[in-house]
């Protein structure tokens, strides 16, 4: 039967009660495409200008050794194959595993690497598994024992009256580290539990024993839980290495091992008609079938898909029996038949050229063929180097997962072939991605056609896989995810009048996972349907971690407290990226302390009004949003508004992060961020600015303020202070104060220079009000100029931001230098410690004193150098020898 459009209508036509393959509506979707010639669509070498290619395949008997091996290394996750690139041939299983690291700059990354190991070797490594599972278990769940018995001996602590708990210390001191050392030991026991025996059978144990723990801890019995590994895992395992570790039976499994398998066909095609029916066959259903054949009204977001996936020029792999191909070449039993034999079949079926366009039977339409017992799909993926796309590299990507008959070693030989007809582009790809670095970035691989993949053959797991296959001695890690162009599909769901709000979905996720934003922010979204139209919202939530241990909880004051504090400080530097809309939605802030972390966790929830308004649209448009999503998180973060580049902003140790950093050392929850304070406290309480303020008419203060280039706050590392006073020489304070301060600043008396500081220190308000040792204040005095009525002295002080622990020491501080930094209140100070511990001999002033008292017939408190009245005679020479005396 020759395929054409009008066939197939008047076939549809004339029976309406046929549901199980497409219909006319179905079929007019593919459009333009059946009467593309072969040469028009992409991989020709590989097709060599025909629309289907058939390969000879031998697939495993379903009994056996080497089915159970299969089966075995398959549910494990390894892919077993026959290696024959060395002088014998060895059987060996290869497996894709994916590793977590911390970069330099502290975010989480996942890497893909591909193990590649003999049979005998992961024989060995099950064998010494089991020998050692009691060291394995006790490795895994020490780590709970140990976290508990932590927790118990926290709960053993008194609360006191101040709500601390003494002890805290000593016994997070003792566990934390243990408990960390504990953790990675176990990690890297897991992994190796994962990677030998894969992460679903990791799962169910995991499950089984914290069932197990649970019943135990409860003072119980395990009821049945605890030895999923000893009864369910270990036994057909063992089974399994013991056969591979029998010389001679892998010997001749390996030399023989065709005698082990049965004669089957793969049929590769990329006729689009093939590639739309993947799921319209008997026995290969899957979501991807058509609307006629699940018997619903119209297409949904997997059918949809498949019809991306003929228009996108994907492929198609079907595997069909040896009497399948023998009955469609007409072949007689026993006959050989040969590749020429089945090509010329083909060719008969080429379009638009000649013949009938289907290969496979449908008895319900009367069309003879083949029929299909399993299939697999390959994708249609572009390699752009450093963002090229005018001449990509393509490549043939195999999804790995079967559909239909679980066929034995199909997905090796599918993986084996595409890489040895595709090595050139394979080499030239890793050329130019490894020669300027470690790792192959996936964002330089792009696929086309339906979006859906299966879990686990997805393309960025393929891809480590053909790398390891073409380059089996070179260790290649694979970081980031593959870009996806989903315009086809968008475009054909529109056409096929399908759009509802999972299709949307389906595109906005997609739209997410091609911008690749770092680990700590995460996109969520919405869609509601109303009538034809959507209504989209998208909000991102940003983590951030501070790691830090505390003697206690956070209280409720505090963690209010540096809430609103985030929220402001964040909400102003919304303000300066552009937008009127306010930049967070909500925050939750709290302090954790378990095995893995101890610190503040900080989830930032960005408001969906401020995200779009960075698009400078009013709302999202599924028909634009991949655009849109790019202009708000891709960039840089090296300028405001539209483009800003969300991504670089909201980063860990990005500028948002520096935002919460500062609101949490205002609030005095992490160390630092003094100059804010200072900057803070300058311009509300000094009013500084332009003039330097002046402290109670005595004093001028100088914050040398500046500020944030980011956000625009006030800043200062400190502030110096300082003012002048005269000292009267004919009155008894300014003869104390001018001769302490002439022997500790002109003579230079260290121990005279420590006593006015101190006495300063405490006019000040000492140790209370300062809250900073007297040494970290620089307190000075220097005689500025002297004449023969007064000295002048210039005194003051200086502190930087590093001197103080806590933002609120600052503010007292300063509370404290408005209040008491007056030069009465410092020389009545000065004064009264001379009177009271200081003999005016040591200052060589006892006989000025004494002279005086004696001559002018006055108290110490009342001697004078003012001028005498005339009756008491005093002589300029007496006045002369006074001065002197000061003066030393």
């Amino acid at each position: 039967m020759k395929f054409n459009d009008s066939t197939w209508r008047n076939f549809l036509l004339e029976s309406k009660e046929q549901v199980t393959e497409a219909t006319e509506e179905e079929i007019e979707y593919l459009g333009d495409l059946l009467e593309m010639p072969p040469s028009a669509l992409p991989f020709d070498d590989f097709f060599n200008g025909k629309y289907r290619m058939v390969q000879n395949f031998s697939a495993t008997e379903s009994t056996g050794i080497l089915a159970d091996l299969e089966k075995w290394f398959g549910r494990s996750g390894w892919t077993v194959y026959l290696d024959e690139s060395g002088k014998k041939p060895v059987l060996k299983a290869t497996k894709v595993v994916e590793k977590q690291f911390t970069d330099k700059e502290g975010n989480r990354r996942q890497v893909s690497k591909t193990v590649d190991l003999k049979l005998s070797k992961i024989a060995s490594r099950i064998i010494s598994f089991i020998n050692n599972w009691e060291n394995w278990k006790e490795g895994v769940t020490g780590v709970w024992d140990l976290a508990r018995e932590y927790t118990t001996k926290l709960g053993e602590l008194t609360v006191d009256e101040d709500g601390e708990r003494p002890g805290f210390e000593a016994v997070a001191g003792e566990y934390i580290p243990r408990i960390a050392k504990a953790s990675k030991r176990s990690e890297k026991l897991i992994a190796s539990f994962k990677e030998l025996f894969g992460n679903a059978p990791y799962q169910n144990w995991e499950e089984d024993a914290t069932e197990a723990y649970r019943h135990l801890s409860g003072g119980g019995d395990a009821r049945g839980h605890g030895n999923y590994f000893e009864t369910i895992l270990a036994p057909p395992a063992k089974k399994i290495a013991d056969f591979l570790l029998d010389g001679s039976s892998l010997d001749d499994l390996t030399r023989n091992i065709d005698n082990y398998k049965l004669k089957n066909y793969i049929i590769y095609s990329r006729h689009p008609i093939d590639v739309y029916r993947m799921s319209d066959f008997r026995g290969l259903d899957s979501c991807h079938s058509l609307p006629s054949r699940k018997g619903t009204a119209g297409f949904d977001e997997y059918n949809v898909c498949a019809l991306a996936e003929a228009h996108g020029n994907g492929l198609i792999s079907y595997v069909v029996t040896d009497a399948s191909i023998r009955e469609f070449v007409g072949a007689e039993e026993g006959q050989e038949i040969t590749p020429e034999m089945i090509r010329e079949k083909l060719d008969l079926h080429e379009l638009p050229e000649a013949g009938d366009g289907e290969i496979f039977a449908d008895e319900e339409r009367d069309i003879e063929g083949m029929v299909p017992v399993s299939r697999v799909r390959i994708k249609n993926v572009s390699y752009h180097s450093y963002g090229e796309h005018d001449n990509p590299i393509k490549l043939l990507v195999p999804q790995g997962n079967v559909y239909g008959q679980k066929v034995p070693g199909l997905v090796d030989h599918l993986y084996k072939t595409t890489v040895e007809a595709q090595m050139e582009k394979i080499e030239a790809i890793a050329e130019m991605e490894l020669t300027t670095s470690e790792n192959v970035s996936m964002y330089s691989f792009t696929r086309y056609g339906g979006s859906y993949q299966d879990g686990g053959y997805r393309v960025k797991d393929a891809l480590p896989r053909m790398f390891n296959i073409a380059f089996p001695d070179v260790e290649i890690n694979f970081i980031g995810s593959i870009n996806y162009d989903n315009d086809m599909e968008r475009e054909l769901a529109a056409e096929s009048g399908f759009m509802n709000e999972a299709a949307v979905q389906e595109i906005i996720e997609q739209a997410v996972e091609n911008l690749g934003v770092t680990s700590n922010i995460d996109i969520n979204y919405e869609v509601d349907q109303y009538d034809d139209t959507f209504n989209i919202s998208i909000g991102a939530t940003v983590e951030y971690l501070f790691e830090i241990s505390r003697e206690t909880g956070l209280t409720y004051r505090e963690a209010a407290a540096a809430t609103d504090l985030i929220d402001s400080k964040l909400d102003n530097f919304g303000e300066l990226l552009g937008s009127q809309e306010s930049l967070v939605s909500n925050i939750i802030f709290q302090y954790i302390e378990d095995p893995t972390f101890t610190g503040y966790k900080v989830l930032v929830y960005i408001d969906e009004a401020f995200l779009v308004s960075l698009t400078a649209e009013e709302y999202w448009q599924y028909e634009e949003i991949a655009y849109q999503l790019e202009q708000v998180f891709a960039g840089d973060g090296s300028r405001y508004g539209v483009g800003l580049g969300f991504d670089s902003l909201a980063t860990r140790g990005g500028p948002m992060q520096d935002v919460v950093y500062r609101a949490l050392q205002e609030a005095d929850l992490l160390e630092g961020g003094n100059e804010y304070k200072f900057g803070e406290i300058a311009e509300r309480q000094f009013d500084a600015g332009y003039n330097t303020p002046l402290v109670n008419g005595d004093f001028e203060i100088d914050f040398e303020l500046y500020h944030d280039d980011e956000t625009g706050e006030p800043m200062s590392s400190g502030y110096r202070i300082k003012g002048m006073t005269e000292y009267q020489k004919d009155e008894e304070e300014g003869i104390k104060i001018a001769a302490l301060l002439n022997l500790a600043y002109v003579k230079g008396d260290e121990s005279a220079k420590g006593l006015v500081r101190n006495v300063v220190y405490e006019a000040l308000g000492g140790e209370v009000g300062m809250r900073i040792p007297v040494d970290k204040m620089r307190i000075y005095f220097q005689l500025e100029d002297e004449d023969e009525d007064q000295f002048v002295y210039q005194i003051g002080w200086y502190a930087n931001e590093y001197d103080f622990n806590k933002k609120s020491d600052i503010e007292d501080h300063l509370n404290a230098i408005a209040e008491d930094a007056y030069f009465e209140g410092i020389n009545d100070h000065l004064v009264d410690y001379i009177d009271n511990n200081i003999p005016l001999e040591k200052l060589g002033i006892a006989d000025v004193i004494a002279q005086a008292d004696q001559d002018l017939g006055q108290t110490p408190s009342q001697v004078s150098f003012d001028d005498p009245e005339p009756e008491q005679g005093v002589t300029e020479s007496k006045k002369r020898v006074k001065l002197r005396i000061l003066r030393g």
